[in-house]
């Protein structure tokens, strides 16, 4: 239960982050907003799928009281799958 729920989170924040082009169109839209000469970024973790999902995983295996080293294996196998499930 607990990895099918990772893996769900995995491929939805590799969708939204990595392959929608959400964070570049964000970045695009701070810049105009801010009137700013020098584009403007969002930083990491928030840019980067493997991050998120990284950071985002530890912080769901604590809140649901799941946090072993099994679970943050599964969790760190699923952030270094990353490029993988974005080539799927």
């Amino acid at each position: 239960m607990i990895f099918s729920n990772l893996l769900l989170m995995a491929f939805i924040i590799v969708y939204a982050i990595d392959y929608s082009g959400f964070i570049e169109e964000m970045d695009k839209l701070l810049t105009k907003v801010f009137k700013s000469k020098t584009p403007l970024h969002i930083p990491k973790p928030l840019s980067c799928g493997t991050c998120l999902l990284w950071w985002s995983g530890l912080i769901y295996l604590i809140v649901i009281g799941q946090f072993t080293f099994l679970n943050v294996a599964c969790v760190a196998l699923l952030s270094a799958f990353t490029p993988e499930i974005l080539a799927f």
